[in-house]
């Protein structure tokens, strides 16, 4: 085996309402919202950005996903579908829209994933990344609520749990908005567990739309492209003119192309979910061409973003993770002789506590589609990972067929109290890609301003190859980087097994058959069994309980 070379990030990305990126990108850089024009990074390499511009509120991200293509299970794709979602809403004067998008996501999720509507709070999202509220200088450092948004925000957002808390708790106004001073107040629903990144792709973006209810993304935005008679959008060339977040909620085949400004080559339309309010003609909703030149770019925009799975907040659960803000890029390991590895195990240490003892799912963000993991439990020495697998506790297996945040069931594994590891060996295997799993790392904008900077520490990150352990902060040192970053692998536990009433760590058709039993009085359950079988968690065990179960044992809801 050759000389190791640790894969930090290049991330650089242009400035909008959503960010975009052009030009090359050298090793080791970490900078944002740049002018076109060659400037130095870490890596004392030059690399070029495309040009800063600005329209109503986000910013297309340099972390390049391809995501996920998807293919429908079950009935054939419809002509034409729409999602059920939640109202409209008016981001008003400020580049929020970004919030807005993702906000949108969740919302037309949870009714498709049998949650009910719920109004969630896009003010708590986009103050969350703000300067004014992380004033310790940890997290996003954005200057106002005018500054615009990436879109890997609001997933990273989602995916800590640091929300989405409700609109009732943190209102949103359009004008005079100031920090709310009950940022760190208010309940938080539903606790999201995966994310899938979607490609564009429109039989993925379908899917995903039928799957989840909706996928945020963004388009280039100009005035001269829209049909206001028609609520319809299409944009046939360049330039970019900014860019603009939105929810895509539905489609429609047969969609005249005559509806358009400009005529696309074919008939087709998405249907979006806009946040300029009730407006034009179709209450707020919007048509843009599946032609578009710009729309759900990955390229420009990064991450096309779909809610896949999230948690009822019982008040049992408990998330462990090292990072409170997900994924800004991804790292890796190449050999000289070999090139990238293709096995790696990745792994974040935590101080487990007695309660939250039943470990439910290990959470990964990975960008790569078609890589194998394994999940373990690794035993922590002198708060360094044991190196010898053999005292390793497999959790659990699979292959990943999706990008984002990627969600393992671990069967209610009985976690050791005190300081032990979470692992993920990835397999990248013959897909052409590598082993890779995202870190929360610093950005800069071009004068070196730090517009994101990750709260790091020594003993908590890790990278396993070939029974070597390293650091990830000495990896980081490597390269004179003295932040650092932090792996993005979180633990989901909890002090019950919802759902599981036989004892047997899953939640299956047996125990719905055990809680039916219960209902009609045919069975008694004793007070663990009583809690676990209160799946809606409304203070009783009934059919509709037992029902729940039934439906998640089928994959017809995600969790409970």
């Amino acid at each position: 085996m050759g000389n190791l070379h640790f894969g930090l990030k290049a991330v650089c990305a242009a400035m909008a309402c959503v960010l975009a990126l052009g030009g090359s990108i050298a090793a080791s850089a970490a900078v944002a919202d740049v002018p076109s024009e060659t400037v130095k990074t870490n890596s004392d390499k030059p690399f070029l950005i495309a040009s800063k511009e600005k329209i109503k509120g986000l910013m297309p991200s340099a972390y390049h996903v391809t995501g996920s293509y998807l293919e429908p299970s079950g009935a054939a794709l419809p002509p034409s579908y729409r999602s059920k979602i939640t109202d409209v809403r008016d981001q008003g004067s400020y580049n929020t829209c970004w919030a807005f998008a993702n906000i949108a996501a969740f919302e037309a999720f949870l009714i498709q994933d049998g949650k009910g509507v719920n109004d969630l709070s896009e003010n708590h999202l986009a103050w969350w990344s703000t300067e004014e509220y992380n004033s310790d200088g940890y997290g996003w450092q954005f200057e106002d609520l005018d500054f615009g948004g990436y879109s890997m925000i609001g997933a990273g957002y989602l995916a800590s749990w640091q929300g989405a808390k409700l609109e009732e708790d943190l209102p949103y106004s359009t004008y005079g908005n100031y920090l709310p001073d009950n940022m760190d107040d208010g309940y938080i629903p539903y606790n999201v567990t995966g994310i899938t990144y979607v490609a564009n792709d429109i039989t993925s973006v379908k899917t995903a739309i039928r799957n989840y209810g909706g996928v945020a993304t963004s388009y280039s935005s100009a005035d001269k492209y829209y049909n206001s008679d028609k609520s319809a959008y299409y944009q046939p060339e360049g330039p970019y003119y900014g860019g603009h977040a939105i929810t895509i909620v539905g489609w429609d085949d047969d969609y005249s192309k005559t509806n358009f400004k400009e005529t696309p080559p074919d008939d087709g339309a998405w249907l979006v979910k806009n946040s300029w309010g009730d407006y034009m003609c179709e209450d707020g909703l919007m048509w843009i061409s599946y032609y578009d030149l710009y729309l759900l770019d990955t390229n420009l925009w990064g991450s096309n973003i779909a809610i896949n799975s999230a948690r009822t907040n019982s008040g049992y659960d408990r998330l462990y993770q090292n990072e409170t803000h997900g994924a800004t890029w991804f790292t890796y390991i190449t050999d000289t002789e070999i090139g990238e590895l293709k096995e790696l195990t990745f792994v974040n240490v935590f101080d487990f506590d007695d309660t939250h003892k039943y470990l439910q799912k290990v959470i990964f963000e990975t960008r790569e589609t078609g890589v194998g993991y394994t999940a373990y439990y690794i035993p922590v020495k002198d708060d360094v990972p044991d190196k010898n697998t053999k005292n390793w506790i497999k959790l659990a297996s699979g292959k990943s067929n999706t990008s984002g945040y990627v969600a393992i069931d671990t069967a209610g594994y009985v976690l050791p109290s005190g300081k032990g590891a979470i692992g993920i060996t990835v397999d990248s295997g013959d897909n052409g890609s590598y082993a890779s799993m995202g870190v929360s790392e610093w950005l800069t904008d071009e004068n070196g301003n730090y517009i994101f900077m990750p709260d790091t520490h020594r003993n908590e990150s890790f990278i396993i190859s070939n029974s070597d352990v390293y650091d990830l902060m000495d990896i980081y040192e490597m390269s004179e980087d003295y932040i650092g970053g932090t792996l993005v692998i979180k633990a989901v536990t909890s002090e019950y097994v919802i759902g599981d009433v036989t004892g047997d760590g899953r939640s299956s058709t047996a125990d719905a058959m055990y809680i039916l039993r219960k209902s009609l009085g045919m069975k008694e359950f004793d007070v663990e069994q009583m809690i676990n079988g209160d799946t809606n968690f409304d203070g009783y065990v009934s059919a509709a309980d037992a029902l729940r179960v039934q439906r998640k044992s089928v994959g017809l809801i995600s969790d409970y």
